[in-house]
């Protein structure tokens, strides 16, 4: 005969367990975050300022050359414009992507936990449906 000592304990420490794992992989990815958003902040700052002095220089380069507001200096800060707004996109897309994985990873962590409990449920149920059936074994010898 099955024990009822034990009956819901163990699907009450499966859940704990699960909930413990989801929330280590929630904390994980909130610092994941955090950092992700920090090192586009950090890069888009330098950036910033790598852009700045060199759009300085280039200007100093040609002035140098006697092309100052010429139609080639124009191209060249085009250019150089451009590959700048390139790059940000750039670090703005990876900070993003970044994020995305994290949000991915909570989602997936927020399915395996609510799998894992309704499992523990469903085993609990089944456990009671066992022992349930063992007693109507002795339902004859019970009296009236």
């Amino acid at each position: 005969m099955a024990s009822f000592a034990n009956l819901g304990l163990s699907v009450g420490r499966g859940e704990r367990s699960a909930r413990t794992q989801r929330d280590a992989t929630l904390a994980q990815n909130a610092y994941s975050r955090f950092l992700s958003q920090q090192r586009g902040d950090r890069e888009l700052r330098s950036l910033g300022e790598q852009t700045n002095r060199d759009l300085g220089a280039l200007s100093a380069a040609y002035s140098q050359r006697g092309l100052r507001n010429s139609g080639l200096q124009q191209q060249a800060r085009n250019e150089f414009g451009t590959q700048a707004f390139r790059s940000e996109q750039d670090i703005r897309n990876q900070t993003a992507q970044q994020l995305d994985m994290a949000n991915l990873s909570d989602a997936q962590a927020q399915a395996a936990y609510e799998s894992a409990v309704q499992e523990a449920e469903i085993a609990k149920a089944n456990s009671i449906a066992q022992l349930a059936a063992e007693l109507l074994n002795y339902y004859p010898f019970m009296g009236s």
